[in-house]
């Protein structure tokens, strides 16, 4: 990925997409700005809906920040996904939001 992700970006994130069959009601993310601290990420997250757990690393740059949440509803799961997965965050970074 990291020897093709610049000419063939759009076809990784349209392939990658595709390997998820199932939305769960836990999902993976990276690429919250690190400044947000774990409490922005929680505040965010639940704007969607309920989240019964969240797990916050900032990475090794210390500029974002990844982890896992579970929400209560399969629903938020998806409103997450659809809203989040892809959004640039600035700094060259966007957001991935993965089932589990």
């Amino acid at each position: 990925k990291t020897r093709y992700a610049k000419e063939y970006s759009t076809l990784i994130t349209q392939i990658e997409k595709c390997m998820v069959k199932e939305v769960t009601k836990k999902l993976a993310f990276t690429g919250f700005p690190a400044n947000m601290g774990e409490a922005g990420v929680k505040m965010t997250l639940e704007a969607l809906g309920g989240v019964t757990d969240l797990t916050c690393e900032e990475s090794d740059d210390m500029l974002s920040m990844g982890g896992t949440v579970e929400f209560e509803e399969l629903e938020s799961a998806q409103k997450a996904i659809d809203q989040y997965d892809g959004m640039d965050m600035g700094l060259g970074t966007k957001l991935t939001m993965r089932s589990l």
